[in-house]
């Protein structure tokens, strides 16, 4: 058994047919366990460790297509009862990393040729030569604090977009619509044994991942929906876990604890210190794009329990010398975690698919969707 003083993550080599990647299998085994619903001292006198498998993929940007691929009927959606594009109840919006690889690209995808029969070829064409394919930005599209950049798909030539919620389509318990850029937001934090109201102000500035045409991890500045510099032609807003070569620690990943306010530019509702689950990361090296997917370790059958990987070791595995990434983001964790890829991994399948997270009374659960979840975009990179 593991202990904490061993290493807790291995990698080893997947033989790939493409040029320009590189795979790994990787396994995830950790004593700290810094969330639970039993005593961490229960959970040792019964062996409990926390899990987590997955695959790590290094793309050389020079050598593979990069593409990502966006899906309206989930980046549109409100969650405000009364306001354009809501949705009472059900579908389970987006496409799945399954449909997107097994069935055409998904519905979406598949309709685009109905009304642009040379776009729709083209992105016909790129399906067959993609090797691989996951989840992207953190909010998924079901909180207004998300966009990706990218072309319209199949576009010629192509032209990047900003590519958010439209404006009045509120996320997930938002109460408002509000636009990407800066903001100045009534808090309640505690001071001793006391709670007060405290103003905080967001400065507009979002974490993102870029990948063309410099792959780097950068900040963009935000005013009303419109970026004060050049658009990048390829790139996912999420949170950074990775700087410079140092994992970010739970307390440095901004977090909205109050689960009625809403989360603003790169805040996550989820606690960093606490969540243990499937996540995706992203991660940028010298002349190489790095991305993670890993899940938590179920028994056939089982609900996800909180005791796979939190965001910050998500960073310290992006920063494995396999890997060398020396900055990164946290992509879409939980349920959202999907992950294609085009090889032969012994036991473990081309299609690797996440549960939705267990999620205790005071985090405000909300009903899931049935079988894998549909995403607003999908990350994809393809044969040349």
């Amino acid at each position: 058994m593991r202990t904490n003083e061993q290493k807790p993550f291995e990698l080893s080599e997947i033989e790939m047919p493409f040029d320009g990647v590189k795979a790994y299998k990787v396994l995830f085994a950790r004593m700290a366990i810094p969330a639970s619903d039993e005593p961490p001292a229960e959970w040792a006198s019964k062996g409990a460790v926390r899990r987590a498998f997955g695959r790590a993929v290094v793309l050389d940007p020079e050598k593979v297509d990069l593409r990502i691929y966006p899906f309206y009927e989930l980046i549109h959606r409100s969650w405000k009862p009364g306001t354009t594009n809501f949705v009472r109840q059900g579908p389970n919006l987006g496409t799945t990393v399954k449909e997107f690889i097994y069935d055409g690209g998904g519905p979406e995808l598949k309709d685009l040729s109905d009304f642009d029969a040379q776009r729709g070829q083209c992105v016909h064409d790129e399906l067959g030569r993609c090797f691989f394919a996951c989840n992207t930005l953190q909010t998924g599209f079901v909180r207004s604090n998300g966009f990706v950049i990218a072309p319209q798909p199949g576009q010629k030539p192509p032209s990047p977009e900003l590519i958010r919620k439209p404006d009045g389509a509120c996320g997930l318990r938002e109460r408002e619509y509000v636009a990407l850029g800066p903001a100045i937001r009534t808090r309640k934090v505690r001071k001793g044994s006391k709670e007060i109201r405290k103003s905080v102000r967001f400065e507009g500035r979002y974490d993102v991942v870029v990948f063309e045409p410099s792959p780097m991890v950068c900040r963009l500045q935000f005013s009303n929906n419109q970026c004060a510099e050049r658009l990048p032609n390829l790139a996912i807003c999420s949170p950074i876990v990775l700087e410079g070569g140092s994992p970010k620690v739970p307390v440095d990943i901004p977090y909205c604890p109050n689960k009625t306010d809403q989360t603003i530019e790169n805040e996550v509702n989820w606690d960093p210190a606490t969540t243990c689950a499937s996540f995706t990361a992203f991660g940028i090296g010298p002349g190489k794009i790095v991305v993670v997917s890993m899940f938590e370790s179920l028994r056939q059958g089982d609900p996800a329990r909180n005791r796979g990987i939190t965001a910050s070791e998500m960073g310290w595995l992006l920063s494995q010398p396999e890997l060398g990434a020396r900055d990164g983001v946290i992509g879409g964790g939980a349920a959202d975690t999907q992950q294609f890829l085009d090889a032969d991994c012994d036991d473990m399948p081309r299609l690797l698919e996440a549960p939705p997270r267990f999620k205790r009374a005071e985090e405000g659960g909300v009903m899931e969707v049935e079988g894998a979840r549909g995403m607003g975009a999908i990350f994809a990179a393809l044969q040349r």
